[in-house]
């Protein structure tokens, strides 16, 4: 009930961008398990430029920019839907909102060996030269830099 009350103190806008990010991250999660993610992705980037009512974005200070308002829209939404909370997911909705919104962002990958010298992988978003999401493990992580012919 108390999450229910904060949702309804938001502004008309805020609440969008929660429910849209909720959404993107429910849809992304069924469509990482049911194919690849290079389909994802090209699904993903179709739907981010399909529509966009934003134009180019402009600057705002810290903490009021639209693309605060997504990163922080994917970290809460994430939080109240299950099997969300993975980088991955996260990762992919964020670049994807961002990119409806007309902020170029990457995701990013890197590996690194844990203490039981088992592989791990994490993945984190980039918008205009910074991290914007993700930023858990990455100081840990090899980045995986593809080559000129693309490989990794």
């Amino acid at each position: 009930m108390k999450q229910l009350r904060k949702f309804l103190t938001l502004d008309g806008d805020e609440r969008g961008l929660l429910v849209k990010a909720w959404l993107l991250l429910g849809t992304i999660r069924i469509v990482l398990w049911v194919f690849s993610y290079d389909m994802a992705q090209r699904m993903l980037a179709r739907w981010a430029t399909a529509s966009r009512r934003w134009a180019t974005p402009t600057p705002q200070p810290l903490g009021t920019c639209p693309r605060d308002k997504v990163i922080w829209a994917i970290v809460v939404a994430s939080r109240y839907l299950p099997l969300t909370r993975g980088c991955l997911t996260r990762a992919l909705a964020a670049q994807t909102l961002l990119a409806r919104r007309g902020f170029p962002a990457q995701v990013r990958f890197g590996v690194w060996c844990d203490e039981s010298n088992r592989l791990q992988g994490h993945a984190w978003v980039e918008c205009d030269g910074a991290r914007v999401l993700g930023g858990d493990f990455h100081d840990l992580c090899t980045p995986m830099i593809p080559t000129k012919d693309g490989r990794r």
